[in-house]
């Protein structure tokens, strides 16, 4: 933020032109060490990208809103600023005029810093913030008002009126602050005892009443002949409901509570138990509400209950949730002081299929982001830094927090370089997000989502000019380079918590801050590894590892590398112009859609037929602007949408989990799936014979799936071959001994002929996919391997595999040479244009008759089934989709 070395606003005049100059410039001093400036917002016929601030001719800012807050300052000094305005072309206007304030003298600010602990005491947030304020503006240097004011200035920004307006508009009550970086962090949350919590999360229902007569026995037994339900456990780590009958507890559920959104826990008659277990936790209350108004309940936890195992984003770095960092941060947040007299309740958004209708725009929440969420990010940031560095500690006690401990938490140089990493990134992330042009209209974005992009379908209406959808702003290119420089920050930050827990802290076993120590020796170097990849990726390339270690963590050195360049994704923004298009598989109908909040094609007989997004172009440039500098691994090109038909209704019957499809003789397309008959309890199979320029039936051919001498067990795939319909999978031969092969299919009862192949090996191998270019038969083959340990178990599988290319005069099946070796087994394959084109769990390869892959593309795994009309066809539930490769 802070000054270049030259001045940028010296443009030609012509650059100039529609870039008004800033005008009613003010400025006011806040204090010995701030002054806060605030001008009226320029324009411009392309748009005000941001402004620089000036003082003496030195560049001290560049912001994008129309305020800002210079700290830092001497006291007793007088600043003079001026502002220019640039727009997204780099024309810059004049100079504003200039306006100086005088900072005021350093006074002794002892007294208001322990005030301002004195409402922290008293969890009175807003008592202490203005303690704080009243510090930092007599002695801007004092560095408990620094720190005081940063951390209750986050705490009540939740509380700032356009905040609440927001959260309002969507139907919710502005949370805590805990509430909100629990939420951002993920949740702790476990089952007990393997099996699915009763809680839902329907929230409590109207007119009931909220009980509050204290009793400190456990269990509490309570005999109501009415239903409850329970809407606030804080701290609990368990809560048990037991029917009592004459055999003592029956009937248990649990609800786990890491939540306080008004879990219903469950109707109840007489005669129930309530157990709470605790878990790190005192004096926490369960709230209970009866139906018909009677006596007010309050219990007070004194039983003990299993620690609960928190599920963290941080898995990556350690599965040890003592050691885990992000959950060591959640932790250090949870300690901070709580405000007990909350202007609003904590939130309690209950999000459905339907957005209300009082739900803020996205340019609406990006302006709170900007005019007062930033502001306040930068702030703190800029207030914690001040004490960084400095050997200085803030004692946090339990009165501060309702965090429950029986001793202070000590901050240092550790926990705060953790919170200015936290921060950073947090700041880094908003900027991202308000970089870009993210409107959608809500009216109809559930049942049209790409209405977003392609503007609205047929049946439908919107007044949004969908061309602006993910497009940079005016200020989108600032925004991005403030968010680089943001998460580099946080990554430094994180490096030097890190490095003084490690190296420097002289109580990080006692100080109940952040403490990396508990963290293994491998956990501490996997974590230093990713310090490092962050470091190097926001700079520049860095390898990242595409596969860990067998604890899924840890780098091996020895893996496939995807090389990532993160500082492409801030210097040269990806934009709509570098996705693909999206479209439908098949047209929606838009009142349907707006009836069922989703894409649908029709409904028949109260089957509804989504019409589902799938990408009809592949990625202009496949590096993201060079964020992948070598391109996405294993493909160089998307399969995408090139038709799609609906299946006549007749064969929607059956399995879709083996249906196929492969041309006939005839060039039509043949349908295979198989079904169970209910009414005569077979296992049938059917044919349907489809028109592929209509998607019309034709016919339909029943058999059924028998065992014994020449019967088919199973068909993988089929293909038309010298007159005859191939088929590869297992079957019994006239012996009855169960073979895996190809085998051709009688036409008339779809069962097995006396044309039978086997794989030879075929107790070692199994066969997949198969394939004709009219005069060779190609097949896929594969063998997995189990590399047995001394415990006997199966550590690692190795396959070995790939496709054989046979005539049919041969009497078993090859399984060599290969035609190209894969690393997993070839599912799918069909040949045409030319080529052989063979699906594995990787994706698609188009292979010439050599064995040279020539291309690699990324598809659905049972993608090419059939080759026609230039397309790749497979069969997709109720619907026939061709992919152009």
């Amino acid at each position: 933020m802070t000054g270049c070395g030259t001045d940028p606003g010296k443009k030609t005049p012509e650059d100039q032109t529609g870039l008004t100059t800033p005008t009613n410039l003010t400025a006011t001093a806040i204090g010995s060490g701030q002054i806060d400036l605030s001008w009226t917002a320029s324009t411009d016929d392309k748009g005000v990208t941001g402004y620089y601030i000036y003082s003496i001719d030195i560049q001290v800012a560049d912001v994008t809103t129309t305020t800002y807050s210079r700290s830092g300052l001497s006291p007793d000094t007088e600043y003079c600023h001026t502002v220019k305005a640039y727009d997204a072309d780099g024309n810059v206007s004049n100079a504003s005029k200039e306006v100086c304030a005088k900072t005021t003298q350093k006074v002794d600010v002892s007294e208001l810093i322990s005030a301002a602990k004195l409402a922290l005491e008293s969890q009175d947030i807003p008592a202490a913030k203005a303690k704080f304020e009243e510090a930092y503006a007599g002695d801007s240097t004092d560095k408990d008002a620094n720190f005081g004011l940063a951390m209750t200035e986050g705490i009540m920004l939740i509380e700032d009126p356009d905040v609440i307006n927001i959260i309002e508009k969507w139907g919710g009550y502005a949370p805590k602050v805990k509430n909100v970086v629990y939420g951002i962090l993920g949740d702790t949350f476990e089952v007990y005892g393997g099996n699915n919590p009763y809680c839902g999360t329907e929230p409590v229902e109207n007119g009931y009443t909220k009980l509050s007569t204290t009793d400190t026995s456990s269990p509490f037994t309570y005999n109501g002949s009415y239903s409850y339900y329970l809407i606030y456990v804080p701290g609990f780590s368990q809560i048990k409901v037991d029917a009592v009958g004459a055999a003592g507890y029956v009937n248990n559920e649990y609800c786990t509570s890491g939540r306080t959104d008004g879990y219903f826990l469950k109707n109840v008659g007489d005669g129930y138990t309530v157990t709470i277990g605790d878990n790190d936790f005192t004096d926490s209350a369960l709230i209970i509400k009866a139906n018909n108004g009677a006596t007010d309940v309050t219990v007070t936890t004194t039983g003990n209950a299993t620690a609960q195992k928190p599920l963290t984003l941080s898995k990556a770095i350690s599965d040890n949730e003592d050691a885990d960092p992000v959950n060591q941060f959640k932790e250090l947040v949870g300690k901070l002081p709580k405000n007990r007299v909350s202007l609003l309740k904590k939130i309690r958004i209950t999000v459905g299929r339907t957005i209300p209708s009082t739900a803020p725009t996205v340019s609406e929440m990006q302006t709170v982001i900007d005019n007062k969420i930033l502001p306040v990010l930068d702030d703190m940031i800029k207030k914690v830094r001040t004490v960084e560095g400095t050997d200085y500690t803030f004692t946090i006690t339990p009165a501060m927090t309702d965090y429950a401990s029986s001793s202070n938490t000590d901050l240092d140089d550790g926990d705060f370089y953790a919170l200015d990493a936290g921060l950073s990134y947090l700041k880094g992330i908003l900027n991202i997000v308000t970089a870009y042009n993210l409107d959608v209209d809500y009216n109809i974005i559930e049942a049209d989502p790409l209405s977003a992009i392609n503007g609205h379908s047929v049946g439908l209406e919107s007044d949004l000019d969908s061309t602006k959808f993910f497009t940079l702003k005016d200020n989108g290119n600032t925004k991005m380079t403030t968010a680089l420089a943001s998460l580099t920050d946080g990554v430094v930050s994180l490096k030097k918590s890190f490095d003084f827990v490690m190296e420097s802290d002289p109580n990080n076993n006692t100080d109940n801050g952040i403490n990396y120590m508990s963290m293994s020796i491998k956990e501490r170097q996997n974590f230093k590894n990713w310090i490092k990849f962050g470091t190097n990726a926001l700079n520049g390339p860095a390898d990242f590892s595409l596969e860990r270690g067998d604890d899924g963590i840890s780098f091996t050195g020895d893996d496939e590398y995807l090389q990532l360049d993160l500082s492409k994704f801030f210097n040269t923004p990806i934009d709509r112009t570098d996705l693909p298009t999206f479209g439908y598989d098949l047209p929606l109908d838009g009142t349907l859609s707006q009836q069922y909040d989703s894409p649908v094609h029709k409904v028949v007989d109260e089957q509804v037929i989504d019409s589902e997004i799938w990408l009809t172009s592949d990625f202009p440039d496949r590096t993201f602007n060079g964020v992948f500098p070598n391109g996405l691994p294993d493909s160089d090109a998307n399969l995408y949408l090139k038709k799609a038909i609906l299946l006549p209704q007749e064969a929607w019957w059956g399995d879709d989990w083996n249906a196929n499809i492969a041309l006939d003789g005839d060039g039509n397309f043949t349908l295979r799936k198989e079904g169970w008959d209910y009414k005569t309890g077979d296992d049938k199979v059917k044919l349907f014979t489809i028109n592929p320029s209509d998607g019309l039936l034709l016919g339909t051919t029943t058999g059924i799936m028998d065992y014994g001498p020449n019967k088919i067990n199973n068909v993988n795939q089929r293909v038309w071959h010298e007159n005859k319909m191939w088929a590869s999978g297992t079957y019994y031969d006239a012996s009855s001994d169960w073979n895996n092969g190809v085998f051709s299919i009688n036409p008339a009862d779809i069962g097995l002929t006396n044309i039978q192949i086997p794989l030879s090996d075929y107790g070692y191998y199994d066969i997949s996919g198969i394939a004709s270019d009219d005069t060779n038969l190609y097949v896929g083959i594969g063998m997995w391997e189990c590399d047995w340990n001394d415990d006997m178990d199966c550590g690692n599988y190795t396959f070995t595999g790939g496709v054989v290319k046979f005539q049919t005069d041969v009497s078993e099946i090859p399984t060599s040479p290969l035609l190209i070796e894969t690393d997993e087994s070839p599912d799918y394959m069909t040949f045409g244009d030319g080529y052989l084109w063979v699906t594995t769990g990787n994706g698609v390869m188009k292979v010439d008759t050599a064995g040279k892959v020539i291309k690699r593309y990324d598809g659905p795994w049972d993608a090419p089934q059939m080759y026609y009309d230039e397309g790749l066809w497979s069969v997709q539930g109720k619907k026939l989709i061709s992919l152009a490769p």
